[in-house]
């Protein structure tokens, strides 16, 4: 995940923050948003085009809901990333993919204290006809300090064809 995608998911927290309130008699209070993301990337996928590799050009629509849990000094958020309508061309062979999957990420964050978010995505492309199906395999561990700042950012990014 590049820093383009991080700042997305940031300004979608922030829109979330922006959303209708629920407030329960406890004291908790939590917020569910849906917001729609366009997406546009081209990767390298080594295995493609029967071994030779190619670049995959891939678009489309990912629905992403994110509901907000408040209880006390502590913020529970939970992400899910469901894949609508993201299709792929590979840029040599014309070969089209379909995108599917969805990703989930749930993290804690305390008011006034770092924070640490991490994203376990598995993302599909399958491919029609003889071409390869895609599996996108990606971590991503971010903390954040007190100040918003990021302290720490670690990805680890895997295309394999099954």
């Amino acid at each position: 995940m590049n820093r383009k995608k991080f700042l997305v998911m940031a300004f979608v927290l922030a829109l979330t923050l922006l959303t209708t309130q629920v407030t329960f008699a406890s004291g908790f209070s939590s917020q569910t948003s849906v917001q729609y993301i366009d997406i546009s990337e081209v990767t390298n996928v080594p295995c493609a085009a029967n071994g030779a590799g190619e670049y995959v050009a891939y678009a489309g629509t990912l629905r992403v809901t994110m509901r907000t849990t408040v209880l006390g000094p502590l913020t529970l958020v939970q992400e899910a990333y469901d894949v609508i309508s993201i299709t792929g061309i590979g840029m040599t062979t014309g070969t089209r993919y379909i995108g599917s999957g969805t990703t989930r990420s749930a993290y804690w964050t305390r008011t006034g204290g770092n924070s640490v978010s991490t994203l376990w995505n598995v993302f599909n492309m399958i491919g029609e006809g003889p071409a390869p199906d895609l599996r996108v395999r990606a971590l991503l561990v971010t903390r954040l300090n007190a100040n918003g700042d990021v302290i720490h950012y670690k990805e680890r990014v895997s295309v394999t064809c099954q």
